[in-house]
């Protein structure tokens, strides 16, 4: 019988490959998909759970004598940006 130090090498490969397989399938804190919102919001709108999160790409303002509703459980992620509210903000 020969004897060989191949199944070591080869066990710990397999379990290497499983391992990557592993991570690549599996789901860390994925990023959700959300709506982009930038520029000027001028009719009347309201942010859903459904639509969450509200990500920012740009800043953000609400024109005067429009209502811009957040529902609650709605995240917003502002980022760097900013909104500024000419009309009305209802949370």
């Amino acid at each position: 019988m020969v004897k060989t130090k191949a199944f070591p090498s080869v066990l710990l490969i397999t379990l290497m490959i499983s391992g990557i397989a592993f991570v690549g399938s599996a789901h860390f804190g994925a990023a959700q998909s959300g709506t982009n919102v930038n520029g000027i919001i001028s009719s009347n709108t309201t942010w859903t759970k459904t639509g969450s999160p509200y990500i920012f790409t740009g800043p953000v303002g609400v024109a005067e004598g429009v209502t811009l509703t957040i529902d609650p459980g709605v995240t917003v992620n502002l980022g760097s940006y900013y909104i500024i509210v000419n009309g009305t903000l209802i949370r």
